[in-house]
């Protein structure tokens, strides 16, 4: 569905929502879920939170089917003054009958589903003496599509009389509409998540395959930066990216001779020069890969240091980005607490020494205080850091 669509679609509804106020307040709430939201879940959550408190329905309640119509539908988002009824839901959408209720039939047959429960119907008999218990007295059950395909079920519940009139109706369908256009573009957006987090994985483990020695560096320096942007009080999608940085910062060094990565011997200064060059070669790997954050520059950027005396580029103060800044105290932590082929790890208590005496002369002063804030945090195990959600993580 294009842009010019949803906007035909968008004032045809707005049309028929002079006549049907809690509808429409519905499928703008589902416009703002899809705006505010970015996961497949997030999106059902917030949707469902806004029908209530926006629209002003009693509950809002999303059902996923699964392949087997025997097994009872779960609750996969839901939101309002009904949780303990909708917790007591046994629904299939099978032909047992706790299929033949709007819920199971709506999945069936494709088409919405309207319920008095004022009245005993023997489609609604499982349920009815729960509802009234709950003082429903009407629903509707609407399908979400993709095609022909049925995703699962939209339910609506007040516990008004006549909520749901013909115009109603024809908004709630376009809500559903709408609905399955968000699922499936999160779960497309997921799909290049999982795709984007398998391909850094695969890059860092080439890494540590080139350079054995400091396995586990990238994941260590990413997590801490990811801890100090957090300190710092950046979004989360900033500190994401600068995660994504730490894990990618050193890929330049598949292009450095092996024998100068595992010498046992300190470096000679042609070696040294040599090494040095892995920032340009991380910058010219990452830079055609089309990240959302600036990681090829932050990779190109993590030696430069504040009073210009580092490389490549000898950039000073606020000409480094502040995910490289952020990067290069991350990393001198870990490199000094970390063993290395020529030395033993010097310790954290020689790692932070080292960013306090150069605090505002070489690292950056506020990311300074951030990284001590973690590093002195009381039962921190500064090696056990967080790391964001991934999109390949199960869902809560």
């Amino acid at each position: 569905m294009d842009t010019e669509d949803l906007q035909q679609k968008l004032h045809a509804q707005v049309a028929l929502a002079e006549r049907s106020e809690h509808a429409f307040l519905t499928l703008k709430a589902c416009n703002e879920a899809l705006v505010r939201t970015s996961s497949e879940q997030e999106f059902l959550a917030e949707f469902c939170r806004l029908c209530v408190v926006e629209a002003g329905y009693a509950h809002a309640l999303v059902t996923l089917a699964g392949p087997d119509p025997h097994e009872v539908l779960q609750s996969f988002a839901s939101y309002g003054s009904l949780q303990s009824y909708v917790d007591n839901l046994q629904v299939t959408w099978d032909d047992a009958p706790t299929g033949q209720g709007p819920t199971g039939r709506a999945i069936k047959t494709g088409q919405s589903q309207l319920a008095d429960w004022r009245s005993p119907q023997a489609s609604l008999t499982p349920w009815q003496d729960l509802a009234q218990q709950h003082h429903i007295t009407a629903s509707i059950a609407l399908p979400i599509k993709q095609g022909d395909r049925v995703l699962g079920a939209l339910n609506i519940y007040s516990t008004e009389p006549n909520s749901f009139s013909p115009a109603d109706q024809e908004l709630l369908e376009q809500v559903a509409q709408l609905l399955a256009y968000g699922l499936t573009s999160r779960q497309t957006l997921a799909a290049q998540d999982r795709l984007l987090d398998q391909t850094i994985q695969a890059i860092v483990k080439m890494v540590e395959l080139r350079d054995p020695y400091t396995q586990g560096h990238e994941n260590q320096v990413a997590r801490l930066a990811y801890t100090i942007a957090h300190q710092l009080q950046l979004p989360e999608d900033t500190a994401r990216g600068i995660y994504v940085a730490g894990l990618l910062h050193d890929v330049g060094k598949l292009r450095a001779p092996a024998e100068i990565l595992s010498k046992p011997g300190r470096l000679d200064p042609i070696e040294y020069e040599l090494i040095k060059l892995h920032s340009q070669a991380s910058y010219d790997i990452l830079r055609n890969i089309q990240f959302p954050w600036q990681v090829a520059e932050i990779a190109l950027q993590h030696h430069e240091r504040l009073d210009g005396s580092g490389y490549p580029q000898k950039l000073k103060g606020d000409q480094i980005l502040l995910g490289a800044r952020i990067i290069a105290v991350a990393d001198v932590i870990d490199a000094m607490t970390s063993h290395r082929p020529y030395r033993p790890g010097l310790g954290l208590g020689a790692a932070i020494a080292e960013i306090e005496a150069n605090r505002g002369q070489l690292y950056d002063p506020d990311v300074v205080d951030a990284c001590l804030a973690i590093l002195h945090s009381p039962g921190l195990v500064w090696t056990d850091l967080p790391r964001p959600p991934q999109a390949s993580d199960p869902i809560a």
